[in-house]
């Protein structure tokens, strides 16, 4: 790990960086371990097996818990599903922050962000619905997840070329 990475680590803490929200959203988008970038691992399993799930790839441990719990008629995690709805509307929130700081337009991707928000909280309700029905159309369900997936490595590597 370069200084710099430290460095930067640390003003976010503090403070606002651009470069260690740059650094983030990458991670994010390549499901990057960051525990290794501070030195951090435990060799503790998972969900399904696999040792952590970071970024996006989480979409796709989401998408087998589902069809997992549906095929079992078992209650689906709604805090799961809470953690993944915040998740989108705190990125909105992010990036209405950053186009306040920085000055930057943004609304376009703010706008195709929101589209995100919105699949993920019917995603949310229906796993709800689910729970207490035990009824779910699954094919809908993993369609708005990978829908999901799609449009957010789109939009986040369009705000990284523009930070």
């Amino acid at each position: 790990m370069k200084n710099t990475d430290i460095d930067n680590y640390y003003s976010a803490v503090r403070g606002y960086s651009l470069e260690v929200i740059k650094i983030l959203l990458s991670d994010y988008l390549y499901s990057y371990n960051m525990n290794l970038r501070y030195g951090i691992d435990n060799n503790e399993k998972c969900a399904y097996g696999v040792k952590y799930n970071f970024g996006i790839s989480v979409i796709d441990i989401l998408a087998k818990h589902v069809v997992d719990m549906a095929s079992k008629e078992m209650t689906i995690s709604e805090r799961s599903l809470h953690i993944f709805y915040e998740h989108k509307k705190l990125m909105v929130e992010r990036l209405k922050f950053i186009k306040e700081k920085e000055r930057k337009d943004l609304s376009s991707l703010i706008e195709n962000y929101d589209e995100v928000l919105e699949l993920s909280l019917l995603i949310r309700n229906i796993g709800i619905k689910y729970n207490m029905t035990k009824r779910m159309n699954l094919k809908l369900f993993l369609n708005y997840l990978e829908q999901i997936k799609d449009k957010e490595e789109t939009i986040i590597e369009k705000i990284i070329s523009v930070l």
